[in-house]
Parts: C-alpha cells; structure tokens; sequence
C-alpha cells in the first residue's frame, strides 16, 4: 500500500535559502548535539535536521551561538522521523538523519537572532 503523508502544520513555514552564519546546537538528554540543518522556521517552532534519533514529547533547548553571543530557547519536541534521501544529502557519522519538529516557547527571540524573519 502506498500511503501520502499530509501535512499538519497549518501556518506559515519559511524555508531558508541560506542556513545562519552562527552554530546551532540541541540540548536533550544531558547531550549538545549539533545540528545539522534548518529546515524550516513558523510563528511557533522550528524543523531540524539531525544526526540522531531524539523521539517525541522530549523537552529540549535550542542554543544558537554567533560572534560571541549565545541564545538559547526551551521547546518540546513535536514530531521526529527518520529523514529521506531528499532531505538528508548531508553525510552524517552515524549513516542516519532524523528530522524533528520543534515547538517552542519564544521562537521569535531566536529567528531574531539568526536573522531569519517570519
């Protein structure tokens, strides 16, 4: 059987055409994981992508880091899947990408930060 997954998410995404100058990192689980990609920002989260496995309902804070400055924000991780072959070009150390989505609790402070305006 072949199924078509739909999208949730019923506000506005903004893709990004270029990925932020500064280094953005997942705290979860006592661990600080780069991440490896941005895929996507809302009004209310963020779409990752990720070398690793975090799964669903995880509390996490997002740490951006650029030109001295750190900013970091807390969510909830919403959803997270193994990624395709067309969201994962990426070589990852582990031969696997997840892609999470992120709810979070001041997205605007940190889109601010990297620049990005939604």
């Amino acid at each position: 059987m072949n199924f078509k997954v739909k999208e949730q998410r019923a506000e506005l995404r903004i893709r990004l055409d270029k990925q932020p100058d500064g280094k953005l990192f997942l705290h979860a689980r006592d661990e600080c994981l780069p991440v490896l990609s941005i895929r996507d920002a809302s009004q209310t989260g963020i779409s990752l992508l990720l070398d690793r496995d975090i799964g669903d309902a995880v509390q996490v804070a997002l740490e951006y880091r650029h030109r001295g400055i750190d900013v970091k924000v807390t969510g909830t991780v919403i959803w997270d899947r193994p990624a395709n072959a067309n969201e994962s070009p990426a070589v990852t150390a582990n031969g696997k990408a997840h892609v999470l989505g992120v709810s979070l609790v001041s997205p605007h402070l940190l889109l601010t930060f990297m620049e990005v305006e939604v």
